[in-house]
């Protein structure tokens, strides 16, 4: 139960940021922008690790997929932040926000037997960010805001990298 609140808590953070990166992003600029949020995250995480007196586990598969995990969420956030600042943001966090359903086709394609809820989910998933993405689209504002939403969310969660970095990163939590 208690990671079903940590999962709500996050969407309502996840969503303030969306609603809040619109305007920074058209204000600073992409780039900028996630500078920006960066540092400011990087601030908050260090704090919140001497807070609790969280001890790391370093490992040489740990550094690689951090890198690489580090490229791919820097390409997500430029992509989606010049996303929201062009396209209209009912169009483009649904697509970037679709990214659970991109992770399971890729976690079916590695061997995982979903349940049938969670195909139910993932249908759902899919279905409501087209839904959304093609009724919003006929907005008056940029649809350019599309095509980098769609890159974002591919960029966003690159499956392989994400698995094999979670998995790397277990033992750090145990």
């Amino acid at each position: 139960m208690i990671s079903a609140l940590f999962g709500l808590v996050s969407a309502l953070g996840l969503g303030a940021a969306d609603f809040m990166a619109r305007f920074s992003a058209r204000a600073l600029g992409a780039p900028l922008n996630y500078a920006a949020v960066l540092l400011i995250g990087a601030l908050g995480t260090t704090i919140w690790l001497f807070a609790t007196g969280t001890e790391l586990v370093w490992s040489p598969i740990g550094y690689v997929m951090a890198f690489l995990h580090g490229i791919a969420v820097a390409v997500m956030c430029i992509l989606l932040y010049m996303g929201i600042a062009r396209g209209p943001i009912a169009v483009v966090v649904p697509i970037v926000a679709a990214h659970p359903a991109l992770v399971l086709v890729v976690n079916v394609l590695m061997g995982l037997r979903p349940s049938a809820v969670q195909w139910a989910a993932m249908a759902v998933i899919i279905a409501g960010g087209v839904f959304i993405a093609r009724t919003a689209s006929r907005g008056r504002e940029n649809p350019g805001g599309i095509r980098r939403a769609s890159c974002a969310h591919v960029t966003q969660k690159c499956p392989k990298l994400r698995i094999k970095f979670h998995r790397a990163a277990l033992p750090v939590f145990r």
